[in-house]
């Protein structure tokens, strides 16, 4: 019921396009209208930066918007550089963040001009002409979204360990009539509007240079820049980079919706307050010339919607699982050919003195029935190729867990440890999370999934290994500094 809800979650999210209220949106997915239900919700929404609030209502009836309600009907310019025009193409890249799904590939967008549909070619390119097109994914993605443009390019990107190969082939919008049809020249742009958000569906127009909208557009640079920076201060530095944009487009609105914009590329070029930054071993927006901060805590808790009790308690523990992960850990178990309960145990909570004996007690009662439960319809055989994969993410999902609750039980903050390794171990369970959710107990999962894991684990597990040898030979300073305090406030007295 719950993965059911949730899909309808995403259904409601990605079509509504007039403001709601958590009423209506308990109502679309027949929840209780409580106001427990209703926070559960929002801290939901919230979290995953998927509907914003509007700030000009009363807290009990506030009116929500989606990203599809926020960007549908508005329009993103793209300025297509000299070598596109001349080849008469258009390459998506990121350049259609935050506008477009995120959900959705470059390659699977839909365009139309004067109401017919446009089609994609296939083009040479080489890493430095298009690799500069993909940032607003992160530098760290580049390489993925390009091997996954088309089936040749997984060959070629996989046997260069996703590294830049000499040359390969991108899928490109054919834009030879729009480019020759309308005299389009250099500065000259594209006009995209967003027809279906869900499923990326743009309408293209041509918008010819007019120098005597320069003024205009400094004053879009600096409505942008001024909503950018706002969105570091009251959002951090989110999840990705297109939840930043597109936070920052809700908090400017109508003054930054118009035919004047900036490509956010060009407006990262041009501005002195905000660039492209280090974030572990991500990228994110953030201040010009300053190191975006550790978290202030190791609290590892997922928030999920329509969270059952079993969620709840590991969210007051602050532990990284949910009912969903914990049956994948219970799949990984019966993988093993386990008998029983213990050792799964200790692998669910591998630190567990701080963790009170009901909480334990619970979450172990809970466990051995969802066992026995899934142990009735398991077929080994059947999960053989699976299993073995999913075993290196649990493994690596519960040291992960451990160690981070080792630091916590020995009160070093994360931002205690330099070189952004507290960040950098967050986000490779967050990593692991997401892989351990697409494996599951599944053979839909296709071969290029597979791979694609196969090698993600491994470069994982290198970076944990690297940054908690790191940190653990810096952990005897800090705790050094910290009893060294300890004993000078202790003198004082």
């Amino acid at each position: 019921m719950k993965d059911f809800s949730e899909k309808k979650l995403m259904y409601f999210l990605e079509t509504r396009l007039t403001p709601f209220t958590l009423r209506d949106l308990s109502s679309f997915l027949h929840l209780s209208q409580t106001d427990l239900m209703h926070e559960e919700l929002s801290e939901f929404l919230l979290y995953n930066q998927l509907a914003y609030i509007r700030p000009d209502c009363e807290e009990k009836d506030a009116l929500w918007i989606t990203r599809a309600g926020l960007f549908t009907g508005k329009t993103l310019i793209i300025t297509p550089s000299r070598s596109e025009i001349a080849a008469g193409i258009l390459i998506p890249g990121s350049r259609f963040v935050p506008f477009s799904n995120p959900g959705k590939l470059p390659q699977e967008y839909l365009f139309e001009f004067e109401g017919k549909r446009l089609s994609f070619i296939l083009t040479g390119a080489t890493a430095p002409e298009v690799y500069p097109l993909y940032q607003l994914f992160g530098e760290e993605y580049t390489s993925q979204y390009l091997a996954l443009d088309n089936e040749e390019n997984m060959h070629i990107f996989s046997e260069f360990d996703y590294d830049a190969p000499p040359s390969f082939q991108i899928n490109a919008i054919d834009m030879k009539k729009i480019y020759w049809r309308s005299g389009f020249k250099p500065g000259d742009s594209i006009q995209a509007k967003v027809l279906d958000w869900r499923n990326c569906l743009f309408s293209l127009s041509v918008l010819p240079d007019n120098p005597s909208r320069e003024t205009a557009r400094k004053k879009w640079q600096y409505d942008f820049e001024n909503s950018l920076l706002d969105a570091f201060t009251l959002a951090g530095p989110s999840g990705t980079i297109d939840e930043q944009l597109a936070f920052a487009y809700f908090l400017g609105q109508d003054t930054l919706f118009t035919e004047n914009a900036l490509p956010v590329q060009e407006f990262l070029q041009k501005t002195e307050k905000a660039a492209l930054a280090p974030f572990g071993v991500e990228t994110r927006l953030w201040f010009a010339d300053t190191e975006i901060p550790s978290q202030k805590s190791w609290n590892m808790a997922i928030v999920s919607s329509r969270p059952t009790l079993l969620d709840n308690v590991f969210a007051q523990l602050g532990l990284p699982l949910s009912e969903i992960l914990a049956d994948i850990y219970i799949y990984d178990a019966l993988f093993l050919k386990e008998d029983d309960t213990e050792q799964l145990m200790n692998r669910l909570i591998p630190v567990q003195n701080h963790v009170s004996i009901l909480h334990v007690s619970y979450i172990e009662r809970t466990i051995t029935h969802r066992f026995k439960k899934l142990e009735a319809g398991y077929n080994w055989f059947a999960d053989r190729e699976t299993g073995a994969l999913r075993n290196r993410f649990i493994t690596l999902h519960s040291a992960l867990t451990g160690f981070i609750l080792e630091l916590a039980e020995n009160d070093i903050l994360p931002g205690q440890i330099p070189d952004q390794g507290a960040i950098i171990l967050g986000q490779i369970l967050s990593h692991a999370v997401s892989a351990l959710e697409t494996l599951g107990f599944s053979s839909r999962n296709t071969e290029e999934d597979m791979d694609s894991l196969w090698l993600s684990i491994e470069g994982m597990e290198e970076s944990f290994f690297e940054t908690k040898t790191a940190i653990r030979n810096i952990c005897p300073e800090l705790q050094k500094k910290k009893f060294t305090l300890t004993k000078k406030e202790f003198i004082d007295e």
